[in-house]
């Protein structure tokens, strides 16, 4: 039997840490994240990504912005 089939069957997932959305360091940590990646993607087609947070606000990223070094992302 595989181990996760045997976790699954006994129920001793692992616990993961939860991250707390709720605190702007923790948003802002994600979000600079997602710009730095973006800000190093050499695709032409790439004009940004909308991320749509776990309390389901949207929040657009313009690659632009991303590759002039920063700034505040459009939300």
């Amino acid at each position: 039997m595989g181990e996760a089939r045997r976790r699954k069957l006994a129920g001793t997932y692992p616990q993961r840490d939860r991250v707390d959305w709720t605190d702007p360091r923790n948003r802002a940590g994600f979000l600079n994240a997602v710009m730095e990646g973006m800000a190093r993607d050499n695709d032409p087609t790439l004009r940004g990504c909308t991320v749509i947070l776990p309390d389901r606000e949207p929040v657009y990223l313009s690659v632009e912005t991303a590759k002039r070094g920063g700034g505040k992302p459009d939300a």
